[in-house]
């Protein structure tokens, strides 16, 4: 088990080249949002935009594209068939289907929801050869779908401890003490699977490698968090192209960030859109230490 240390992430952090343009940088294809949750989605979207990510398209319900439009000027829009209720319909399918071949990878999951339409989009991008971080309502959809967790193309879960209790079968009170194993046999069962498991001390598993978070606070413990580090995380990845030091990385600048807003601000007010933007700061500070 390694301890994440400011050191090593400096030295693993993806590096951005002078001799560059946004297609260096990734292109995203990020699937959630609904009428119910549509700041889950725009989170992730403003924390891969300052962690990186080269451009960003937003697959979303038609219904939120507005909201959507007036929240975000550096992504573009992908409006999607929705119903009444304003999540995906059956219909969003096709539209993605033909959309996948454009990117690089895929984000799914955030704000979501559980309905069929978010079932199928699911099952379309597991389906499909891309690379893709897996997060919120998405974990619990996956149950049905773990068997095409058996894929080339790389795949990063995000779980908190209950959703981490449901996608392993394991009882919520066995995953707080037996973590690591569970993480252990469900790497082992998935070798292309990277797993952030989130909790006061997060731990990332891949394959037979295992990273301890110590870092961080409080303040992170609210509502969209996750959402703003799964953004991260699509940022790094999109420069770097490998997803262990995406989820690596990710979650040491997340809290990295919340630690340096400690500074100035209570733990108690602090707020997820206020830890990205204090993103800049942190890979500031990682890229000082890396020219040192």
């Amino acid at each position: 088990m390694q301890i994440l240390e400011e050191h090593f992430i400096s030295e693993i952090l993806p590096k951005r080249k002078e001799d560059s343009h946004k297609g260096t940088y990734g292109k995203c294809l990020m699937i959630g949002g609904s009428a119910r949750m549509h700041g889950a989605i725009t989170l992730c979207a403003k924390a891969a935009l300052r962690s990186g990510i080269g451009t960003l398209t937003l697959f979303v319900p038609s219904c939120i594209r507005e909201i959507i439009s007036m929240k975000l000027d550096e992504a573009m829009l992908i409006p999607a068939p929705c119903n009444e209720e304003g999540y995906f319909s059956l219909e969003a399918t096709s539209l993605l289907e033909k959309e996948l071949s454009q990117f690089e990878f895929v984000v799914i999951g955030n704000g979501i929801g559980r309905g069929i339409g978010a079932r199928k989009l699911l099952e379309t991008v597991l389906f499909s050869h891309l690379p893709c971080i897996i997060d919120g309502d998405a974990l619990y959809l996956l149950k049905d779908y773990k068997h095409l967790l058996h894929r080339d193309a790389a795949v990063l879960l995000t779980p908190h401890p209950k959703e981490l209790s449901y996608l392993s079968a394991y009882p919520l009170e066995e995953i707080k003490i037996h973590r690591e194993q569970i993480l252990a046999a469900f790497c082992e069962t998935y070798p292309n699977v990277c797993i952030i498991a989130k909790d006061a001390k997060t731990m990332i598993a891949y394959q037979k490698d295992f990273f301890l978070n110590v870092i961080g606070n409080h303040g992170l413990a609210k509502g969209g968090s996750g959402d703003v580090l799964c953004g991260i995380c699509a940022g790094l990845y999109g420069q770097g192209k490998d997803m262990k030091t995406s989820a690596i990385c990710g979650v040491y600048v997340h809290a990295k960030a919340a630690d340096l807003l400690k500074e100035s601000m209570s733990c108690t007010s602090m707020l997820p859109s206020d830890v990205i933007e204090k993103l800049s700061d942190v890979f500031c500070l990682l890229e000082k230490r890396e020219n040192v």
